[in-house]
């Protein structure tokens, strides 16, 4: 019965309902039943599932997007701060600036990071060549277990 529930409840947080669930209320939820849950399948529930409190019993459930905590690009001005639910950004640099340095940092280090492309470790820098004077750069944060997605946009302007 337990099982069913933590289950019941990965998909309704996954389809973006707010879910409450206290055992202590449950009178047929058997402690022991938590060992029912493997490795493999309590990797796919943390994929798509964040507990945001966790007091007294009653967990809060919400839903995990793939999105970034940061961006970061050396050797040029981004327009504005990052904000991991704006999407689009300018970034300005000098005009002799051969190219820049992007790290994308995900909120959760197991999303995929591409940047134009490339697959690269969560976290890390990829080195971008400026070959023309405005240059596209698009960064993708992918869930592997939930298959979401967002892409990010930082178009790189020399002047």
């Amino acid at each position: 019965m337990y099982l069913k529930k933590l289950l019941s409840l990965a998909l309704a947080a996954s389809l973006g309902f707010g879910c409450v669930f206290n055992p202590e209320k449950d009178e047929k939820h058997d402690k022991n039943e938590e060992e029912l849950l493997n490795e493999e399948d309590m990797a796919f529930l943390q994929s798509i599932l964040m507990v945001t409190a966790f007091s007294g019993g009653t967990g809060t459930v919400q839903t995990v997007s793939a999105k970034l905590a940061n961006l970061i690009v050396e050797g040029a001005v981004l327009n504005q701060v990052f904000n991991p639910d704006q999407i689009s950004y300018q970034a300005n640099c000098a005009l002799t600036t051969p190219s820049v340095k992007v790290t994308a940092i995900p909120q959760n280090y197991s999303h995929q990071i591409k940047i134009n492309g490339y697959l690269i470790a969560p976290g890390s820098t990829l080195t971008v060549p400026l070959n023309s004077n405005e240059e596209v750069i698009t960064i993708s944060v992918t869930d592997p277990g939930t298959g979401s997605s967002s892409t990010y946009v930082v178009i790189v302007k020399r002047a």
